[in-house]
């Protein structure tokens, strides 16, 4: 009996330690998503050769010019159009090699514009003569969905290393997950 009274003022101080913990870990969770709710700049387009190659101009402000033309060109085609005073910036990403265009990445003014052009685009893109089919177009993903998207990756990968065959991945509201493929092997040739 004596031991476990001298053990219960030292659990009180262990428990109390872990409420501070848990406390500090809840704050630092909520001001994650309040910057996470608060970033509302993020789109990208990536394209290709035919739809819509790089500039050829020497002059930077006129290739960063003709890359607005070409997303206001698009965002002029969607229901309902985007006014071009929704696009804040533009520019390439990575190394400019001539064999294909580099990724280009628009900043859009406010997240409801990003909305408005991930669904209407992806609606284009099937019906459109034009169909777009070179031109993709994503929200910006935050470094922890990245190392999400690659774990689910790995994971798969490993799991079919030992054996896993018959899985897939399918992403269902955005996030990927690994899941039986939709249409088993043996019923493919029916």
């Amino acid at each position: 009996m004596e031991i476990l009274t001298k053990q219960v003022p030292e659990l009180k101080l262990e428990n109390s330690i872990i409420r501070d913990k848990l406390n500090l870990l809840e704050t630092r969770l909520t001001a994650s998503e309040k910057i996470l709710s608060n970033n509302t700049q993020s789109s990208l387009l990536s394209s290709s050769n035919t739809l819509a190659p790089e500039s050829l101009d020497s002059r930077a402000h006129k290739r960063v010019e003709n890359d607005i033309n070409l997303v206001h060109d698009i965002f002029q085609k969607l229901e309902p159009q985007l006014p071009p005073t929704s696009i804040c910036k533009a520019y390439r990403a990575g190394k400019n090699v001539n064999t294909k265009p580099r990724l280009l990445k628009v900043v859009l003014v406010s997240h409801d514009d990003l909305n408005r052009v991930i669904v209407p685009f992806l609606y284009l893109r099937i019906t459109s003569p034009e169909r777009f089919t070179n031109i993709s177009i994503s929200r910006d993903r935050t470094l922890l969905e990245r190392q999400s998207i690659r774990g689910i990756y790995n994971e798969l990968r490993t799991r079919q290393d030992y054996g896993e065959s018959n899985i897939t991945i399918r992403y269902t509201n955005g996030f990927p997950q690994i899941v039986p493929p939709t249409n088993p092997p043996h019923l493919k040739n029916r």
